[in-house]
């Protein structure tokens, strides 16, 4: 275990080169059919077999030496609609999408792990699994992966994501909820629409609808510590299509992101009352949909406590410490429908750097020299589920 990261260290000018392919020929959300060629390529160039379901899903298989249990590494596909700012040599070649989350080197990372444990198959028992999921960008890319049936007896599963505030070297791993469940919430406002030079014989839908944004801004604390559990966030509005025309309808969207399934269940309810209240004031019908993007990504206690001194041991002790709880959302959720989960947070900011972009920022370009401690820390995490011989 001591040499897993001398291994990985080894593997970094080929992860660069693979990140820098994804970087360059990013693609949108259930898009992502030529980056799964180049993965299968990739894969196919090092010997690692694996089977697929579509354009984009990709599971790579590594059998140990003898039968055991199996334990997966996610890594997600997909790009965002972000006009890059980089100015690197190797930004992207798609007008208007990039990778602005870190995907590229979760999927760089990845293929590391398929190699390391590829060449290490003779030491562990069991099978590994390596999971190029599409779709994590609200496209409920896991669902899809899991209804596929490719990872059906998968004992446990592992993921990690590169996170921009944490220094390179460091590997944050805690047990509980570490991200929050995200919802998309769409109130739609009815009301009358009518000449802006009577509003008395109209019932303003636009009205409604600003009120209640306001009065939803009072559900979120405005300092971030007194919020510990959840925060909602209003994206959009739309209504009317003239200066003087009293639009009849509004429509709201909104996140809300909470780490408690409880308080997520009482924040709807308070949401959907008081869209409907706020709405019945000025005379209009008020309603909520809302889309589930993913649950809470929860760290099994148990799977840690395996996970954490074989990381340890592959890094070193100052390289794994208590992980912030975030408000991103990440369907690697799904997968607690099959088995146990283990979401690390990869250090990816240059020492001494002096301004941080985050994520989904069109400047965020993360340090690739945390690639190796990323593999590493992933193929420790799944040779202490396995068992070494």
């Amino acid at each position: 275990m001591r040499e897993l990261l001398n291994k990985a260290m080894a593997l970094q000018e080929e992860m660069s080169a693979w990140r820098q392919a994804f970087h360059m020929r990013p693609e949108l959300t259930g898009q992502e059919a030529g980056t799964h060629r180049m993965i299968r390529g990739f894969l196919a160039g090092m010997g690692v077999p694996f089977v697929t379901a579509g354009d984009t899903i990709t599971v790579a298989h590594i059998d140990g030496k003898r039968p055991g249990k199996r334990a997966a590494i996610r890594a997600d596909t997909d790009a965002l609609p972000v006009t890059e700012e980089t100015g690197a040599t190797y930004t992207s070649l798609t007008t208007g999408v990039m990778h602005a989350c870190g995907h590229d080197i979760h999927m760089a990372v990845g293929l590391g792990a398929a190699k390391l444990l590829f060449i290490m198959r003779e030491t562990f028992q069991g099978k590994a699994l390596i999971i190029f999921q599409p779709a994590e960008e609200g496209g409920h890319g896991a669902q899809r992966v899991v209804e596929s049936g490719l990872v059906d007896g998968v004992d446990s599963f592992f993921a990690l994501h590169v996170w921009p505030q944490l220094e390179t070297g460091y590997y944050h791993l805690s047990a509980g909820p570490v991200c929050a469940a995200t919802d998309r919430l769409m109130i739609d406002v009815s009301g009358r629409g009518g000449h802006g030079a009577y509003p008395e014989m109209s019932r303003q839908a636009l009205l409604a609808a600003a009120e209640t944004a306001l009065a939803l801004s009072a559900l979120v604390p405005r300092k971030p510590e007194d919020r510990p559990m959840h925060v909602m966030s209003i994206g959009e509005m739309h209504a009317g299509s003239y200066w003087n025309v009293i639009p009849g309808a509004a429509r709201l969207e909104a996140s809300l992101r909470t780490l408690d399934a409880r308080l997520r269940e009482d924040l709807l309810g308070q949401i959907e009352n008081i869209a409907r209240e706020t709405a019945h004031k000025h005379g209009c019908g008020a309603s909520l949909e809302v889309d589930a993007v993913c649950g809470i990504v929860y760290n099994d206690e148990a799977l840690v406590s395996r996970a954490r001194p074989a990381i340890e041991e592959a890094l070193g002790t100052y390289a794994v410490a208590n992980q912030e709880r975030a408000f991103i959302g990440d369907d690697f959720s799904d997968y607690r429908a099959l088995g146990p989960c283990c979401y690390a947070h990869l250090g990816v900011m240059r020492p001494g750097q002096e301004e941080v972009f985050a994520l989904h920022h069109p400047r965020f370009d993360p340090d690739e020299s945390a690639m190796p401690i990323g593999a590493a820390g992933l193929c420790a995490s799944v040779l202490g589920a396995l068992g070494t011989e």
